[in-house]
């Protein structure tokens, strides 16, 4: 694992859902090759962009859920 990172608030924090020829436009990439991407940005467009199919994407997204809610359910 990487040690840089690049910090978001949750309020501020963006993401966006866009095929391949929609991401490169959108965010000046040649990166995407596969048929999906989901950008996540900090506000400065800063991120990581997760790209597959749809259904991959999907997966990612859901596992990602349920472990924030199994991590941050009745945090204090």
């Amino acid at each position: 694992m990487s040690d840089s990172y690049i910090g978001a608030d949750a309020h501020d924090a963006l993401f966006q859902a866009l095929g391949r020829a929609e991401a490169a436009a959108s965010w000046h990439t040649d990166m995407v090759s596969a048929s999906h991407a989901l950008g996540l940005f900090n506000v400065g467009g800063d991120g990581l962009i997760v790209q597959g199919t749809p259904e991959q994407i999907l997966w990612y997204v859901d596992l990602l859920h349920a472990h924030a809610h199994s991590v941050l359910d009745g945090a204090q």
